[in-house]
């Protein structure tokens, strides 16, 4: 098999920009990515699976792929946190040695919504609410260690400003819980995170599109029409004004509009996600009229809609469409191989012999003469097949020197192979042809 090097001109490295579209669709406990209800079984709707594992195994059966740690080969301070009982530190202390703990697949992701409720019914207020199912404290917890980000982001726009538009007043450190350390500017806000396997690097400026819709009908629409991170209403009772804003880079959005969309409209927004499990857990505080705040809040512990008590106090009038693009930089490999004139007659393959001629039916006993255990030798004279063909019926032409490229083999160094390209079809080399074969790989 003949080897060549790379000259200094056949390497290339480069880098590939790609922007893939997303589009995500909310309708009362039901979510999909660009128009698909799910990538598989086992994948709940609206979410990606990461690796690609059990998406379509049978669930309860033993052929599901696991993943695993034994105790004792990491260290004591970790804790698996993807298996169905997390442990704590202290249980994975006490642990015996040799013992197997075992996470689940698939794991998914998805964009994740969280609702901010101020603690009063009008501005100031002095704190959040921490309502069971509906705004829970990590997401306070979450927006008050967006500080430093946002205040970054104000070179790009003032609406960034953290105390004029999120946290009013100083972050209170001796607070006793975590919903008195801020003070919330509005009354409603929604925190969106947006996942690395859908953003990429970043969040494309200027992709961003919310579309906020009642019975099916648009009342506004919102995009990020100044590239700068500003969410602008561009459809709606107040066009151009600044519902939101989105940090590209980290994938945080923050929905901040809370002015009525439509004031004939009533819907359950501050549904609970789950059941409280209490005697009467319907609510007339759970319907709100719509606002870009609002936006995004399909998840409801009533999965009945057809119930006129229930479905009244679930968001079954609004549906939501979230659209953007990431920013995916692919570096890429791009490798020219070269056939020139002459070269590349030779072949390996047993079939590139006259087997007419040929006796045996290994490599060995066609082309090896002699082995011991200091010397190799290769038979002298080996008949290579005329495969050259002609124009006239059952008639070889003349004898010339004629192989066929399948497949090219990348090495190493050390003579490993450490790539290979196969071509779909054959290509005929003659010593009077030369070729030139593009390879590209990402990296």
């Amino acid at each position: 098999m003949p080897k060549k090097k790379f000259g200094p001109d056949d390497v290339f490295h480069n880098t590939v920009k790609t922007y893939p579209k997303y589009n995500f669709t909310y309708y009362f406990n039901n979510s999909y990515i660009n128009n698909r209800q799910t990538d598989g079984q086992n994948v709940v709707s609206g979410t990606l699976s990461l690796y690609e594992l059990n998406v379509d195994r049978e669930v309860g059966t033993t052929d599901l792929i696991s993943n695993f740690i034994i105790k004792g080969e990491n260290d004591l301070n970790f804790v698996p946190s993807n298996v169905a009982d997390p442990l704590t530190n202290q249980e994975y202390k006490v642990l015996n040695p040799g013992t197997i703990m075992r996470g689940t697949y698939p794991i998914t992701s998805s964009i994740s919504r969280e609702r901010l409720i101020g603690n009063g019914a009008a501005a100031p207020f002095s704190g959040f609410d921490i309502l069971e199912g509906i705004s829970e404290a990590e997401s306070v917890r979450k927006i008050i260690a967006l500080q430093n980000v946002y205040q970054y982001n104000e070179i790009y726009s003032n609406k960034f400003n953290y105390s004029d538009f999120y946290i009013s007043g100083a972050i209170n450190a001796k607070a006793t819980t975590i919903q008195e350390a801020a003070s919330p500017y509005q009354k409603y806000m929604s925190l969106f995170c947006f996942p690395e396997i859908f953003k990429a690097q970043r969040v494309r400026p200027g992709s961003l599109e919310l579309n906020f819709y009642i019975t099916g009908t648009l009342i506004g629409t919102a995009k990020d029409t100044k590239r700068n991170g500003e969410i602008v209403e561009t459809y709606g009772p107040r066009t151009g004004s600044t519902v939101g804003t989105i940090s590209y880079k980290e994938g945080i959005m923050i929905l901040t509009g809370n002015y009525v969309l439509d004031s004939s409209v009533q819907d359950g927004y501050l549904s609970p996600s789950f059941h409280l499990d209490h005697s009467d857990p319907l609510s007339a505080s759970y319907k709100d009229s719509p606002r870009w705040a609002h936006f995004g809040a399909y998840q409801s512990f009533i999965t009945n809609s057809l119930d006129p008590v229930s479905g009244s106090y679930a968001p079954v009038s609004s549906s939501y469409e979230l659209k953007f693009e990431g920013t995916n930089a692919i570096p890429t490999l791009t490798m020219f191989c070269h056939a020139n004139k002459n070269e590349m007659n030779w072949s390996n393959n047993l079939s590139y012999l006259d087997r007419e001629y040929a006796t045996g039916s290994t490599y060995q006993e066609i082309v090896v003469a002699q082995t011991g255990s200091n010397y190799y030798k290769e038979k002298e004279t080996l008949t290579v097949k005329n495969t050259i063909s002609s124009s006239f019926d059952n008639y070889s032409a003349s004898y010339s020197d004629q192989t066929f490229i399948s497949k090219i083999n990348i090495f190493d160094n050390d003579g490993n192979i450490i790539a290979v390209a196969k071509l779909a079809k054959p290509v005929t080399k003659t010593n009077s042809t030369d070729y030139t074969f593009k390879l590209k790989i990402d990296l």
